[in-house]
């Protein structure tokens, strides 16, 4: 319940970049969801069920481990291996568009966790 007013409540302007509150973290080097990140995977897919007019955008990041390069990639195949498991969940593909911004974008230490994530902004597609 208190997640649907999140989703409710949440800015659809995706270049604001408001990060869900359940953003999937990986170790270092993993493009592969941990099975105790799977609640969160579990959580969208619900949501989205529910709720045929939300839409996501699915954006992986890195953090400063790796250059510039390696790090696009990588963020990228996180994000593609989330769009897959969703679609394996009966989301539809159409719903879900993906992109990496390796390690543009980190929060407080580089090396922390919360850098190497996915995170999901709505859109209007």
């Amino acid at each position: 319940d208190s997640l649907r007013r999140v989703i409710e409540g949440y800015e659809t302007n995706k270049h604001n970049f408001y990060a869900m509150p359940f953003s999937i973290l990986y170790d270092v080097d993993q493009y592969t969801v941990s099975e105790d990140q799977m609640n969160k995977i579990n959580a969208i897919a619900q949501i989205m069920k529910d709720n045929e007019d939300v839409n996501f955008e699915i954006i992986g990041y890195c953090d400063y481990s790796g250059s510039d390069a390696y790090n696009q990639k990588l963020s990228v195949k996180r994000a593609e291996n989330v769009k897959k498991m969703l679609v394996r969940k009966g989301i539809s593909e159409d719903r879900l568009t993906t992109s990496g911004k390796g390690k543009s974008m980190s929060f407080g230490d580089i090396k922390n966790a919360v850098n190497r994530r996915v995170s999901f902004y709505r859109t209007n597609n």
